[in-house]
Order: structure tokens, then sequence, then C-alpha cells
């Protein structure tokens, strides 16, 4: 199932403002930086909750989800290298957010 990466781009700057992650970014939530983490949940949230609605309907279960995913997208910094690149941190980690939801 093809599932569009909607990451919330509806402003007039353009798609590639909100999806850039800087490689510094998921080097300190790969530290285990708390506000690092928070801001990388944020950016992503719009994309976990088009996954988790493509799941459910049921709100319990989307916040059940929507757990599942920020822990799989914490995952995907956890194992990120620098050979992937920060460019390509979106569909890497689409990935494991959706394994993750799927395990649940």
């Amino acid at each position: 199932m093809k599932i569009p990466l909607n990451m919330g781009q509806n402003n007039a700057a353009g798609p590639q403002t909100k999806t850039k992650v800087s490689e510094a970014e998921i080097l300190t939530a790969q530290k285990g930086d708390w506000v690092a983490k928070n801001l990388l949940a944020k950016r992503f949230l719009p994309l976990i909750m088009t996954l988790a609605r493509k799941r459910s309907n049921k709100q319990a279960d989307i916040n059940a989800y929507v757990e599942a995913g920020r822990n799989g997208l914490f995952r995907a910094a956890q194992k990120y290298r620098k050979s992937v690149g920060p460019e390509k941190f979106p569909v890497f980690c689409l990935d494991y957010i959706e394994s993750a939801m799927n395990r649940l």
C-alpha cells in the first residue's frame, strides 16, 4: 500500500522547509536528548497521525498508534547513519514507524 508522505506542508514556503531535518538534530536525538526527540516528534506528527488514522477510526486506537509511531521514529533516529543523509531521513524512518504500528 502506497502512503504519501503527508508532512503537513500546505504553507507557501514550499515542501522542503518542514521536512528538512538537519543531521545535527538527528544525531542529538540519537544521543538521547529529549529536546531533539520532541522536535523530531513534532516535525513528524502529521505523518504519524495520517498513518494512525488509516489504521483505525477509534480515538483510543489512534492514540496507541501515534505512541507506537513515535517510538518507531525514535528507533529510526537510533539506527540512523551518516551515509543515509538527512535528506533521506523521512523515507528511512517511514519503515520504522510503520513497523512499530504494525507490531501494535
